[in-house]
């Protein structure tokens, strides 16, 4: 089935509402609607999923991963001018901050937020806010602001059951900080009550967690010990560590009191160990770098934007502007063309995840320069062999769209004549047609440059064969790249042509391979605007390496991102991965 923007849009709203009742049913959602916007390139879906990953990242504890999200999500929203999902983001980045103890800065989200709220007349959403600034006051320790606010969110007619069920929570927090036990104990299981009628299993686990403490003190330690142990299934449940580091807290603090210290010396070892996981220089210092990189970017565009609106430019701006609005008219009918043409080009391109949807042995990363892309992918299973094609033809645009065509469309016949045909072979006789099909001469050697796999789906033994383009593999608990070099000729006109090299290797389970075209490594970027180059890839490839096909893809992406910055992309770039 074609997925389509209104699919994508529908599934977002799913995972989105999905995210209080079903975490990780919310992100496996998000991160298969982010491959599927990103393979579309259709902005408002990639948005909508980096929001759900930003959300369901704060509430795993993985903090640098959902400021990343969340800041790209964020990002977008603001170049749609859509406020709400802007808004919706930016509560996950006030969620980080008050991880960092940054009160100030997740203040300064929270009444960003409210801005945003109003001006589009989210009411519900207000009554969020007011919720979240509450709290906020209340990390810091104002509790008469946290108390007002609080309240205010309360009496507010809008707030929805979610809502309510915080509001009564964080007022629960504040007395019992106030030792006002029994107030404390009613405001906690309104929270929980309602929580558990609307199936919110993050504020369950959260409001058990509050109850327990109170207990504690008071010496109930049964009552306590019930609490802990429901809130730890909870959040052991959902993936939540911030709450199963507070569980082994309280149980071993509950054991000390009763003078188990066995047990209490456990469950303190097992909170150090996840403590250590959440609290640690690197975690932090990622959350300051992606923010940074963040940051200057925003600068740069900035800067861009203020030379262009300089006196001494104005005039030729002007013309400018005039000119382009000239060639926009002219043009318009060409690029509903060439629009047109990207419908057919991309129903050549096959959905790479689509026999794995459970598995996600693969990531794409295919972002075209242009409307039309020169680089293109194919994928096609005969009898007991997989074969991975990425190839990138030359130049880019509508010619190098042509050609992809061209290139897919003899790839299905050369198979369809021979199923278990070596890659080698396959880019000979593509070689051959391709020649025969633009009549290529000396002069005139438009083709492509390629990459093809053979995978036997039995014995995982490959079969590659390359046209200038390599083979990247990742064997499973490898540190390194193991690099597959291909033939230093292209799939075009050629005075005195080689054999391609057929190269076998025998792979196992859980071994990655990367195909991929050169855009990636000429993009400029960086703080002094050079290449992305080789060796900084492989580097990504290896930070992300054990994470899920489609998380490494993200990533991918958002890295590559960060370092174009506000540079022009310089070249079409298709980047296919493939776990065994």
């Amino acid at each position: 089935m074609m997925v389509t923007e209104s699919n994508i849009d529908e599934e977002i709203e799913i995972a989105w509402k999905e995210r209080t009742n079903n975490l990780r049913k919310s992100y496996y959602i998000a991160l298969s609607l982010l491959e599927e916007a990103e393979t579309v390139g259709y902005q408002k879906g990639i948005a909508g999923a980096c929001k759900v990953l930003g959300y369901c990242y704060w509430r795993f504890s993985d903090y640098a991963s959902s400021l990343s999200f969340s800041l790209r999500a964020i990002e977008i929203y603001q170049k749609l001018k859509d406020k709400e999902g802007e808004a919706d983001a930016l509560n996950s980045v006030g969620a980080v901050y008050m991880f960092q103890k940054e009160h100030q800065k997740r203040l300064a989200c929270n009444l960003e937020c409210l801005r945003l709220r109003t001006e589009i007349k989210d009411l519900e959403g207000v009554a969020s806010t007011q919720n979240n600034i509450g709290e906020t006051y209340l990390e810091m320790g104002d509790l008469e602001n946290a108390i007002k606010w609080l309240n205010i969110g309360l009496k507010n007619p809008h707030a929805d059951p979610t809502n309510i069920a915080w509001l009564n929570y964080n007022l629960g927090r504040i007395y019992n900080i106030k030792k006002k036990v029994a107030l404390a104990l009613d405001y906690l299981y309104k929270a929980l009550n309602i929580s558990q009628q609307i199936n919110y299993q993050v504020l369950v686990s959260e409001s058990l967690l509050e109850i327990a403490d109170i207990y504690l003190k008071d010496d109930y330690t049964n009552k306590a010990l019930e609490a802990i142990e429901k809130a730890l299934h909870t959040a052991e449940d959902i993936g939540a560590k911030e709450y199963i580091e507070k569980s082994y807290l309280l149980l071993s603090n509950i054991h000390e009191k009763k003078k188990n210290y066995k047990k209490a010396l456990l469950f303190y070892k097992k909170y150090s160990k996840i403590h250590a996981e959440l609290f640690n220089e690197k975690t932090e210092q990622q959350i300051k770098d992606i923010y940074y990189q963040y940051k200057i970017n925003k600068v740069n565009r900035t800067i861009d934007i203020e030379r262009l609106k300089s006196k001494e430019l104005k005039k030729a701006y002007d013309k400018i502007e005039l000119q382009k609005k000239v060639i926009e008219l002219k043009n318009e009918e060409f690029v509903d063309s060439v629009t047109y043409a990207r419908k057919i080009q991309r129903a050549f391109l096959q959905n790479p995840i689509i026999d794995n949807k459970k598995e996600y042995k693969t990531f794409l990363v295919f972002k075209p320069k242009d409307i039309v892309s020169g680089d293109f992918y194919w994928l096609g299973k005969y009898e007991n062999y997989l074969y991975i094609v990425v190839g990138d033809c030359t130049g880019h645009g509508v010619p190098g769209a042509f050609l992809t065509m061209l290139g897919i469309t003899h790839i299905n016949e050369i198979l369809s004549h021979n199923s278990t045909i070596l890659p080698n072979k396959i880019i000979e006789i593509l070689r051959e047609k391709i020649i025969n099909d633009i009549a290529q001469t000396e002069s005139h050697r438009d083709g492509m440059d390629i990459s093809i796999a053979r995978i036997n789906l039995t014995d995982l033994s490959v079969d590659w064969a390359g046209a200038k383009n390599p083979l990247w593999i990742i064997r499973k608990g490898s540190n390194k790249i193991e690099v597959i070099t291909g033939d230093k000729q292209s799939v075009c006109y050629t005075e005195e042509p080689e054999p391609f090299t057929n190269h076998r290797m025998k792979l196992s389970k859980d071994d990655i391979i990367y195909l991929f075209t050169d855009g990636i490594n000429d993009q400029f970027g960086g703080e002094k605007g050079k290449k992305l180059g080789r060796k900084r890839f492989k580097e990504i490839l290896l930070k992300h390496k054990d994470k899920p096909m489609i998380e490494q893809k993200s990533h991918l992406v958002f890295e590559y991102e960060n370092w174009k910055g506000s540079q022009e992309q310089v070249d079409d770039m298709c980047i296919l991965g493939y776990k065994l």
